[in-house]
């Protein structure tokens, strides 16, 4: 299948096949098979090579960049939103979320998500393919020494001009955001930090 920039996936009838994930998410996306839920696919096993077996959801996923912007719609962000939703209210207090308050994606994006009758006419897709993207996102992971006080799992630095964030994105042209929002995820995973620090991935 085409898109996969991190490991090999390809489908094999009506179940798609990808290199063995962890433990973890094996359990999660038992767990949300058990509660009925669609917004994930189910686990289904493991094939002879050792891959995972997972079932294949259909729809449209917009790996390429240049086809994104068709999906920032307000139906689409509407949708995404009640996923995550859904997604948080059902793992918050399992023992999935391992003392957290829930388990979250940590890597929403419109090229992790599969898209189901929010594809726009042709012709807006080819005009769409013709624009240069402009904005983009910037992650860091970091593994740091000690540990800020007051630091919640989930942390959103709001600019103090936060209109001006919007009218630079929404621009026309759209422009660079001088003082953009800041979310930091501050997980206490000891997989995934130095000796009594902390990892933060930021956004």
């Amino acid at each position: 299948m085409p898109g996969g920039s991190v490991s090999a996936v390809v489908r094999v009838g009506d179940t798609v096949r990808r290199p063995a994930a962890s433990p973890f998410v094996r359990r999660v996306l038992i767990y949300l098979g058990e509660r009925g839920w669609a917004g994930a696919p189910r686990w289904l096993g493991v094939d002879e090579r050792g891959r995972d077996v997972l079932s294949y959801l259909d729809g449209d996923v917009p790996w390429q960049r240049e086809r994104q912007p068709a999906m920032r719609t307000d139906a689409a962000l509407a949708g995404i939103a009640t996923l995550v939703r859904e997604l948080h209210d059902l793992t918050a207090g399992t023992e999935l979320a391992e003392g957290g308050e829930v388990v979250c994606h940590n890597d929403l994006s419109p090229r992790n998500t599969v898209y189901r009758d929010l594809l726009p006419q042709p012709s807006l897709l080819r005009r769409l393919r013709r624009s240069t993207p402009s904005l983009s996102a910037f992650v860091l992971l970091l593994g740091v020494r000690g540990r800020t006080p007051n630091l919640a799992h989930h942390n959103v630095l709001f600019p103090a001009a936060y209109d001006d964030e919007f009218d630079a994105i929404f621009g026309d042209p759209a422009a660079p955001v001088a003082d953009p929002t800041i979310y930091i995820s501050v997980p206490d995973d000891p997989a995934v930090r130095p000796e009594g620090g902390r990892a933060v991935p930021t956004e």
